[in-house]
């Protein structure tokens, strides 16, 4: 876990709690639920990792104009028994002082209810940017042209529809026509290099040209663990790592 000041937010843990809640909220469009289902979670937490994971869901809650009075008491409970306290104690006294300020200062805030509960998030739909089989021609970084195209698309998260892209062997001074990508010399060869999201998209649209469509065949490669920036897909040479 990465803390970096004595904050109630200073720290990854705290920042990833407070993502999930907001998923949550999206999911269920209801604070009562959504905590309902958040405090379920409190069971997967070590002891040591549970006094953050109260400050953070009292915190979420009192953002959206939910607090619940036992997860405030849990809080104040937590530091006044240490809890709160013991992860700067190799810091010496000074800065459990400071911590212990910190968390005093922040019951204080959220003891009073806020005086406009922040808007429920919503989703954001991002699908993938191109169809299953959409060819594509791409200016390399070297000025030549090379060849890709998306073998399937994931939508699992609405958020971040991804595409699979698979790269041909095919770099020339010339863009890639339709009849390149159904050329067994080119397609068996096909190597996929990762999953593109719509992020970042924008700053390389520019170097990438539909030039058709292609049937996605059986032996095309369907699997990939990297989730890819677009600048990797437009390098001189497919990098051999992959």
């Amino acid at each position: 876990m990465g803390t970096w000041d004595v904050g109630i937010e200073d720290n990854d843990f705290v920042a990833d709690l407070l993502e999930d809640f907001d998923e949550l909220l999206k999911q269920h469009r209801d604070v009562a639920a959504a905590s309902a289902e958040f405090r379920g979670e409190a069971d997967e937490y070590d002891d040591e990792d549970l006094p953050d994971f109260w400050l953070a869901f009292a915190l979420a809650q009192w953002t959206y104009g939910g607090l619940e009075a036992d997860v405030l008491d849990q809080v104040r409970a937590d530091l006044a028994a240490g809890r709160s306290l013991e992860a700067w104690e190799s810091q010496g006294p000074d800065a459990v002082a400071e911590r212990k300020k910190s968390v005093e200062a922040f019951i204080a805030r959220i003891a009073v209810p806020r005086a406009r509960a922040k808007r429920l998030p919503r989703t954001t739909v991002r699908k993938p940017v191109f169809p299953a089989g959409t060819c594509l021609s791409l200016h390399l970084d070297g000025g030549r042209f090379g060849a890709a195209f998306v073998v399937l698309n994931d939508e699992s998260d609405p958020e971040d529809g991804r595409s699979l892209i698979a790269r041909l062997t095919y770099s020339e001074t010339s863009p890639p026509t339709p009849e390149i990508f159904e050329a067994l010399r080119f397609r068996r060869r096909a190597k996929a290099l990762g999953w593109f999201g719509r992020i970042g998209y924008s700053g390389y649209q520019k170097r990438l040209d539909v030039v058709g469509t292609t049937p996605v065949r059986p032996t095309d490669p369907t699997e990939s663990s990297l989730y890819a920036d677009w600048s990797l897909l437009l390098t001189e040479e497919v990098p051999q790592w992959l």
